[in-house]
């Protein structure tokens, strides 16, 4: 492995020929590329990346709804995708299957819920929420919007 200070390939990630070039902050990594076959990969390995393709795709599914809107928010200049896929990766098991629904997150951040919440579901298809506003929140928090997402039997809906 060689280590790159500026230069040439400064700017340069990926592949390159027989090698591979990796940022890591400011700076340049030049590696020997690995080859695989199809034998490379152990069993675990192969589950782990059944899971990480489960868990992408269902990144994917929430890419505009819930990643682009909320997550993109929380640190300033990074993607959300990568954090939203870490704090849902622990509800899927190991072959890929959504395992937890307790264990997905839509949502991420330090506000308090508001006062009185509740959700009743008023027939098969109609699910009502209320809550009371805080007359101290500012009028900012006042044009808040809910999303909301329903699961029933390991199968979500909604948004």
């Amino acid at each position: 492995m060689a280590k790159v200070k500026g230069g040439l390939l400064g700017s340069v990630s990926g592949k390159l020929g027989p090698v591979v070039v990796v940022q890591r902050g400011d700076t340049t990594y030049v590696r020997a590329r690995p080859v695989y076959t199809e034998n490379s990969w152990s069993e675990r390995q192969l589950k782990n990346q059944q899971r990480f393709r489960a868990v992408n795709a269902f990144c994917t599914q929430n890419k505009l709804m819930v990643i682009q809107p909320i997550w993109n928010k929380l640190v300033a200049g990074k993607s959300g995708y990568h954090l939203f896929l870490k704090a849902n990766m622990p509800a899927f098991g190991r072959d890929g299957g959504l395992e937890d629904l307790s264990l997905l997150h839509f949502s991420d951040g330090k506000l308090a819920l508001p006062f009185h919440l509740q959700a009743r579901r008023l027939d098969a298809m109609t699910i009502r929420v209320s809550w009371e506003n805080d007359p101290l929140l500012p009028a900012s928090r006042m044009r808040d919007e809910l999303l909301f997402i329903t699961a029933e039997d390991q199968q979500l809906t909604g948004l």
